[in-house]
């Protein structure tokens, strides 16, 4: 396992939105207490359960459970390819840390490639996939951690559309996708674990 270099840029976009974040400033809170997980996103953004996108995400296995998703849509006419963003969390009953680690991506030949990072402290193995069909596109970066004998995943997606798809769309510019990163990395950042126990108090 590897440690992870982040962008610059990145790192201080996810920086400034985790400081808004934590301000508590046009946010809004999740808390599930059966398994300790909170985290704050955007006040503009929908909490979900359900698939959102065309393209599900690549790494989150389909035996986990979905406890809550942040979802930012672009809407029916985008302005660009960036179509939408998703922050999930989700569980999965794991034996150990070592199986937790080792997230499988549906359709691959051999094993994702996972790094370590430490995010707020806490320390997470990132995997990374892509995805394309149907002119769709979505890249997924998953976090992982083990906890209470369970793998908590943090799916973090980028959804994109082929250019031309929509009259007068316009490619998403680097800029825009590398901030589009930093919001949902700014989401991550204030993920808190509580034991359950913990958790059902509050």
């Amino acid at each position: 396992m590897q440690a992870s270099t982040l962008n610059p840029v990145r790192l201080v976009s996810a920086f400034m939105l985790s400081a808004a974040l934590t301000a508590g400033a046009q946010t809004q809170s999740f808390s599930d207490n059966s398994t300790g997980v909170t985290f704050r996103y955007p006040q503009t953004w929908a909490l979900s359960k359900s698939q959102d996108f065309y393209l599900p995400s690549p790494l989150v296995p389909g035996n986990a459970t979905r406890l809550g998703a942040a979802v930012w849509k672009a809407g029916n006419t985008p302005k660009t390819t960036l179509t939408g963003l998703q922050f999930l969390a989700a569980v999965e009953q794991k034996a150990s840390k070592d199986a937790c680690l080792h997230p499988d991506e549906a359709g691959s030949t051999e094993p994702p490639k996972v790094d370590s990072v430490t995010v707020n402290g806490m320390i997470y193995a990132h995997t990374r996939a892509e995805d394309a069909g149907m002119c769709h596109q979505v890249k997924d970066d998953v976090y992982t951690t083990y906890r209470n004998h369970s793998c908590y995943l943090f799916d973090l997606t980028v959804h994109t559309i082929c250019s031309g798809v929509v009259d007068g769309m316009r490619d998403a510019t680097p800029a825009e996708l590398a901030d589009a990163d930093a919001k949902l990395m700014g989401i991550l950042k204030t993920v808190t674990i509580l034991n359950p126990q913990t958790a059902a108090i509050h």
